[in-house]
C-alpha cells in the first residue's frame, strides 16, 4: 500500500493504457508456452480476452484469503480490498464485468482520474 509507488507515483506507476499492451504480449507469451502467467490488480476492461489469467478471478473460484501477522488479522481479503483499496466509478456500474473486477486502485485513480476506464457494454 505505501512504498516507493506511494512516495513517486509517477516514476513507478504507468498509466494503465500504456502498459496494458506489454502485459498482453506476456500473456500471450504465457499461454503459447503453457506457462502460468497471470496478471493482479488489473481493471478487467483492459484483459478481456485474458480473464483466465487475472489472478484475483482464479482465486476466488479456488480459495478464501487471510493474511495473518503478529499486529493484523484480515479474515476477508478479497472484501476488504475491495471496500478499502479499490474503487468502480460509476461509469463501470454498466461493465457486464462489474460483479467480477474489483475496479481500480484508489491511489491510481487519485493521480490519473478515471478517463481510461472503459466498461465493456453488457
Amino acid at each position: 500500500t505505501y512504498g516507493a509507488a506511494h512516495d513517486n507515483f509517477f516514476e513507478f506507476v504507468p498509466r494503465i493504457s500504456e502498459a496494458s499492451p506489454y502485459i498482453h504480449k506476456c500473456l500471450d507469451i504465457g499461454k503459447k508456452e503453457k506457462s502460468h502467467w497471470s496478471v493482479r490488480y488489473v481493471p478487467l476492461c483492459y484483459f478481456k480476452d485474458y480473464l483466465d489469467q487475472v489472478s484475483e478471478i482464479q482465486e476466488v473460484k479456488t480459495f478464501h484469503t487471510q493474511h495473518f501477522a503478529p499486529d493484523f488479522k484480515n479474515l476477508d481479503v478479497e472484501n476488504s480490498r475491495k471496500k478499502i483499496s479499490r474503487i468502480k466509478p460509476k461509469k463501470c456500474r454498466s461493465c457486464r464485468f462489474y460483479n467480477q473486477c474489483e475496479g481500480i486502485w484508489r491511489e491510481y485513480i487519485k493521480h490519473y482520474g478515471d478517463d481510461e476506464l472503459k466498461p465493456i457494454i453488457k
